[in-house]
């Protein structure tokens, strides 16, 4: 059974390849994205897409909670995958180009992240 929230994560793919496997398995969250993103910019405000991430993180964390015992594993928004999530909301939305600032990104292996020497 899938969760809401799927990490999508591996070692073998780039960021960007991971970001798009998640998104594409939590369209519920993305639908999420889009709408703050969309309301941010209909009242004509700059908006940073982690600023997003942290709000949906706030409100789902205790929207998943119960009798204060929250789900520990099942949420989870990498913060990797936020830049690719900002150029999907622009891709869809173009117009949301002139509220979200855009950085660019770096596509390494996740494993060269993730090895220490």
């Amino acid at each position: 059974m899938k969760t809401l929230f799927s990490q999508a994560v591996s070692d073998t793919r780039t960021h960007a390849e991971n970001a798009r496997l998640w998104m594409a398995e939590n369209p519920a969250v993305m639908r999420k994205f889009e709408a703050l993103a969309l309301e941010r910019a209909s009242r004509g405000e700059r908006f940073g897409v982690k600023q997003l991430a942290e709000y949906i993180r706030w409100h789902e964390w205790f929207g998943h909670a119960k009798d204060n015992v929250a789900y520990k594993g099942f949420f989870k928004v990498h913060n990797n995958h936020v830049a690719y999530i900002a150029r999907e909301l622009i891709r869809r939305h173009p117009r949301l180009k002139e509220f979200i600032e855009l950085r660019k990104a770096k596509e390494t292996p996740c494993k060269s992240h993730t090895q220490r020497a």
